[in-house]
């Protein structure tokens, strides 16, 4: 899968600047925009990273983070709910629409992250914010994109 990749991981880890514990090449819908990003865990943060590693698109801390929906009408859509403040200047939208390819272990591991981020600051087990629900926006379908498994 994409997270094993080791140099993928090795050039992720020096953009965003920490360990990873997890990442993915997905699509994102920013505003009106469809694009290919990698989605990368942190410790505290969840960062989109530009596909080709030339910049970020945006940091989204785990504590800003509020509502996550995982679509039960396809195998990989996604919408994340986070406090709007925090995103980089090319959003300015949100809730944002993912497709993951890995959905089921995206949401694993960003799930965990954001369960230990919370318990470091507020020493309490608090529950990740996952919801299912069908999503009436469809981001695309990894078939149509180039970089189907």
């Amino acid at each position: 899968t994409m997270s094993t990749d080791a140099q993928i991981l090795k050039a992720l880890k020096t953009k965003c600047n920490g360990p990873l514990s997890y990442f993915e090449l997905a699509i994102v819908k920013i505003d009106q925009d469809r694009r290919k990003v990698f989605l990368a865990v942190g410790l505290s943060s969840l960062f989109l990273v530009r596909r080709d590693l030339e910049g970020i698109y945006a940091v989204i801390p785990f504590a800003q983070i509020t509502k996550v929906v995982q679509d039960t009408t396809s195998a990989g859509g996604v919408q994340l709910t986070a406090q709007q403040e925090h995103y980089a200047t090319g959003i300015q939208s949100t809730p944002l629409l993912l497709a993951c390819e890995n959905r089921s272990m995206f949401l694993a591991a960003l799930s965990m992250a954001w369960q230990v981020d919370s318990m470091c600051r507020s020493a309490v087990v608090l529950p990740f914010p996952k919801i299912d629900e069908a999503l009436n926006v469809k981001v695309t379908s990894w078939q149509k994109t180039g970089f189907a498994p």
